[in-house]
């Protein structure tokens, strides 16, 4: 089953479960602070880990970690990001409330576009058939002569932009 294409808000795209940028959805702070050393990891069952392994994350994960908490942030680099990063957590790092705000309206509008969306795909999925069927009848052959191009939902997908405008 297909979905209707995310949708922007600026540099952030949303399908309907939150925000994301490059893929990459936004950490919890305690998870945060682990990889930015500011708490150790723990084991289980509670304990203070002897293995300090942190794991290795890429420079988009960082860079959609600051754009997701609506952080500002002067040097695009890794100690930039963490830097800042590190700074919010100290202060009590929290999503700014017109982030949330927009998120939880634009995860609305997801739904209700994609749900607009697989109607008008079932629908055209449907009438392919249909016209198929036409075609082959038309023709007096049992099957159909030609098989149109499955462009249908293509073509669908192009005339959605209007409603994300």
């Amino acid at each position: 089953m297909s979905h209707a294409p995310p949708l922007k808000h600026g540099k952030l795209e949303c399908s309907g479960s939150g925000f994301t940028f490059c893929s990459h959805r936004r950490e919890d702070p305690s998870s945060l602070a682990v990889q930015v050393g500011l708490q150790p990891r723990l084991t289980p069952s509670g304990r203070v880990s002897k293995k300090q392994n942190l794991d290795k994350h890429s420079k988009s994960w960082w860079e959609a970690q600051v754009r997701l908490y609506g952080l500002k942030c002067s040097k695009w680099t890794l100690d930039g990001m963490k830097a800042v990063l590190t700074t919010a957590l100290q202060e009590g790092l929290e999503v700014p409330d017109d982030l949330n705000r927009t998120e939880k309206q634009l995860n609305d509008e997801y739904r209700a576009v994609d749900a607009e969306f697989q109607a008008r795909a079932e629908e055209a999925k449907n009438r392919k058939w249909d016209t198929l069927n036409y075609f082959g009848r038309c023709k007096g052959k049992s099957r159909p002569y030609a098989i149109p191009s499955a462009t249908s939902i293509g073509r669908w997908r192009q005339g959605i932009a209007w409603i994300r405008q």
